[in-house]
């Protein structure tokens, strides 16, 4: 239940003309994404630009590419995460001194707190809780890929979705609910589905919510008030939520 918000991958790669400082390395990105060059190629091109640029507004060009390129394409274009996965963990062999997974940690921080509780009376914002899914689904795969512990995010995510049971109490009528949980539930499904099992087995605080979290996502599903996209995702969530919780007895 990914989305692809941009209509193709050149017109998310049009709006970088707005950010000249990283003209060159989105550039380069995107002839990697278009599979024109390998990751081999773009990741020596994107070192190259670190050792030899100075950015005129004296930010660090490592956080200027990883949130205003990286995190952009992840959030708009979902077939290209796997790619971006890719990237990440060839940047990361090539300079264990440049930390470049570790600067996603910040980004995603700033994004949670900006998506947090979306007001459930703009349901036309549809495109915001599709980047939030897609860019859930992102760093799950970063952290299944083992490149940085995205632990604490995943779990501001899955807390944020199934911290509770009475969402008709909290927000009112069904349909204010389902709006809500459109935008919550495919988040934290991505990471269920994607790396459920290294979660619970890696993170104590994740494996502590784990019975709470599988109960309020089986009250959900027992709504059944979503649209039926996110219902068969979320059920899928919940009998992977009981797989890995049975095998673990």
């Amino acid at each position: 239940m990914l989305c692809t918000i941009a209509k193709s991958l050149d017109e998310v790669f049009t709006d970088f003309v707005d950010e000249p400082d990283v003209l060159d390395e989105a550039a380069h990105i995107h002839e990697y994404l278009l599979g024109n060059i390998t990751v081999q190629i773009v990741a020596q091109r994107l070192a190259q630009s670190l050792q030899t640029r100075n950015l005129s507004t004296g930010d660090d060009l490592y956080d200027m590419i990883v949130k205003n390129v990286i995190v952009v394409v992840a959030e708009e274009w979902a077939p290209a995460h796997d790619a971006l996965v890719a990237l990440l963990g060839t940047l990361k062999q090539q300079s264990e001194t440049s930390n470049f997974e570790s600067r996603l940690v910040p980004v995603l921080d700033a994004k949670s707190r900006e998506y947090g509780d979306p007001d459930y009376t703009y349901p036309c914002q549809q495109d915001i809780r599709d980047a939030w899914t897609n860019l859930n689904h992102f760093a799950a795969l970063v952290y299944k890929a083992n490149l940085q512990d995205l632990s604490s995010f995943a779990f501001g995510t899955l807390s944020m979705a199934w911290k509770r049971k009475g969402w008709k109490a909290d927000y009112g009528v069904p349909s204010d609910n389902t709006v809500t949980l459109e935008g919550h539930a495919p988040a934290a499904a991505q990471w269920i589905l994607v790396c459920g099992q290294r979660l619970y087995n890696k993170c104590s605080e994740v494996k502590e919510k784990w019975g709470e979290w599988e109960g309020g996502l089986d009250w959900i599903v027992a709504q059944g008030e979503l649209y039926d996209a996110t219902q068969s995702l979320c059920e899928r969530a919940l009998a992977e939520m009981r797989r890995i919780r049975t095998a673990s007895l």
